[in-house]
């Protein structure tokens, strides 16, 4: 995955989280996106490129969507 890609990807999840669609089945948020929205206010492009594995892996590890993640989910069907 080349760094365009990433950026694609986190802008995707970013307006995801902001227009608040991400529900669960329940209709209560998940915790995937306020963990996500943190690291992209708190983190910069670089520092997320550097450590994109460990990022991804970790909201791979806390995304609720049936036993697939929500990163995954993006990557193929976009």
């Amino acid at each position: 995955m080349n760094e365009k890609e990433l950026l694609l990807i986190m802008m995707e999840i970013k307006r995801a989280v902001q227009s608040d669609t991400m529900r669960t089945h329940r209709g209560k948020k998940e915790a995937y996106p306020r963990v996500l929205e943190c690291i992209l206010q708190t983190e910069s492009p670089e520092l997320m490129l550097t450590h994109k594995d460990e990022i991804l892996d970790t909201l791979d590890t806390i995304a609720i969507d049936s036993g697939k993640s929500f990163y995954s989910h993006i990557i193929y069907y976009s």
